[in-house]
C-alpha cells in the first residue's frame, strides 16, 4: 500500500510503513561510518523482549553486530534456541529524528532497558531503495527494521 505521507531527511526520502514502539533490553549497539543509503542510520541496536530480556536466558547466548547484521551464538545444551531468539529480538537500524535522539544514543549501553518510538521506514536515495522489515520471523538480508526514532526513553519503568 502507498504510505499516507513521505518526508525528506539527509538527501533521501523516508516512506513510513508503520508506527513502532518497542521496549526491551539492549543486546548490542554498534556505530557505523556513513555509507550509501544507510548514511542517515549511523547506529544499529539489537533489542530483546519477552524471553530475550530474561537475564537467565541472556546468560546462555552471546550477541554481536557486524556488517549491519546482529549475530548470536549459544552452546549445546542451552535452554535457548533460534525459535526463542528470532521472534523475540531484532536488529534495528536507527535514524535519529532530532538532536536529542542523537544525544541520547550516546548514552544507550548494552544491558540497558530502553523504549524506542517512531516509524518503521523504507529509504529511497535515488539510487537505492531499502525496505524495513515488517515481520518478526524473518532472518538474513532484509530482516532488519529501519526505525526513524522520534523518542528514546532510557528508563521506561519509572
Amino acid at each position: 500500500e502507498t504510505a499516507l505521507f513521505t518526508f525528506e531527511a539527509d538527501g533521501a526520502q523516508l516512506i513510513p510503513q508503520a508506527l513502532f514502539d518497542v521496549t526491551g533490553v539492549v543486546l548490542g549497539k554498534k556505530r557505523y561510518l556513513p555509507w550509501g543509503a544507510y548514511h542517515m542510520a549511523p547506529w544499529d541496536i539489537g533489542i530483546g523482549w519477552n524471553e530475550m530480556s530474561d537475564p537467565a536466558n541472556l546468560s546462555e547466548v552471546s550477541f554481536w553486530q557486524r556488517n549491519r547484521f546482529m549475530h548470536y551464538r549459544y552452546g549445546a545444551g542451552a535452554s535457548v534456541n533460534k525459535y526463542m531468539i528470532i521472534p523475540n529480538s531484532a536488529n534495528i537500524h536507527i535514524i535519529p529524528a532530532n538532536d536529542e535522539v542523537k544525544r541520547q544514543m550516546s548514552e544507550v549501553k548494552e544491558g540497558n532497558l530502553v523504549r524506542l518510538t517512531g516509524f518503521l521506514v523504507d529509504i529511497s536515495d535515488g539510487e537505492t531503495y531499502l525496505k524495513t522489515s515488517l515481520e518478526r520471523g524473518d532472518t538474513g538480508a532484509g530482516a532488519c527494521e529501519i526505525l526513524y526514532v522520534q523518542a528514546i526513553d532510557l528508563d521506561p519503568i519509572s
